[in-house]
């Protein structure tokens, strides 16, 4: 396994109620920062796991139905909090990010992708599939506001389907097989369907931190895949496949007792940000 350099990143954040996470907890405030990985390969570069906010997301939702996403999950972002920003600021051009991975098409994630309008993307053909052509209600309710995907998304995309196949039982068991994304064992994804439709997860080895695995929704918060609790039940409504939630989180849970060695990033736990952000820990 091609060993890489990894660096979490947060791109803004909004505030829920903590209730709607962990429904043992109150209704008071949360904040979920929108984490995405820049990930510097050796062969092929640099390389985004998803995008956070941009500024595009408040001039996309100024307008019904898609300003209901402003009102549901309040959203802070400052423009040196973009990926763009902060690519440049880690000593990159955004022409040179040729590859950006994404683990779902929700707007959290994907906001960015304008700022790259030369990278390949990355994701599963089954998240491009239950989004492609959906337009105000149909989109909303699949966490989507298509005017922040690039026009040339469908020219630009390849599909996690489309790459080599690998059993990785012996190494990130509960999970059996994964796809070889650069066919050097560098990017390993894996299905954490559910919470999106083809939603992915991806493990990477670094020299310092060890193994990581970018959990993506399958978990909001670190709280949730050590103890395997499912969020509130209201949050059903915007959930792709509930049973397959279950089943995501639960293989998330495993992981964890299986491999305590492997650091499990979730893309909204403020505690992780905070403890991988903090001097010293890269």
């Amino acid at each position: 396994m091609q060993h890489v350099k990894w660096t979490l990143m947060s791109g803004g954040y909004c505030t829920h109620p903590e209730k709607m996470v962990l429904p043992y907890k109150k209704l008071k405030k949360r904040i979920f920062p929108a984490l995405f990985s820049l990930i510097e390969h050796p062969v092929h570069g640099p390389i985004l796991f998803d995008t956070g906010y941009s500024s595009r997301f408040f001039s996309e939702t100024k307008r019904f139905p898609y300003r209901l996403f402003r009102l549901i999950t309040p959203v802070t972002f400052s423009e040196h909090e973009s990926a763009r920003s902060q690519v440049k600021e880690a000593g990159y051009a955004p022409e040179e990010i040729r590859t950006i991975i994404l683990s779902h098409l929700h707007t959290d994630h994907v906001a960015g992708l304008m700022d790259f309008p030369r990278s390949e993307m990355i994701c599963s053909r089954s998240a491009w599939e239950a989004v492609r052509g959906k337009e105000g209600w149909s989109a909303l309710k699949r966490g989507l506001i298509p005017s922040l995907l690039p026009g040339d998304f469908a020219d630009r995309v390849l599909f996690v389907e489309d790459t080599p196949v690998l059993s990785i039982k012996d190494r990130f068991s509960p999970f059996e097989t994964g796809r070889d994304l650069f066919g050097d064992g560098s990017l390993i994804s894996v299905a954490l369907p559910g919470h999106a439709a083809g939603q992915i997860g991806l493990f990477l080895r670094t020299e310092q931190q060890g193994t990581i695995f970018l959990a993506a929704d399958s978990c909001w918060v670190s709280e949730a895949y050590q103890k395997n609790v499912l969020p509130h039940p209201l949050t059903d409504l915007l959930t792709a496949d509930k049973k397959a939630l279950v089943e995501s989180l639960a293989k998330v849970h495993a992981l964890s007792l299986q491999h305590p060695d492997i650091t499990i990033v979730p893309s909204h736990c403020l505690e992780t940000w905070k403890t991988l952000s903090a001097p010293g820990a890269r």
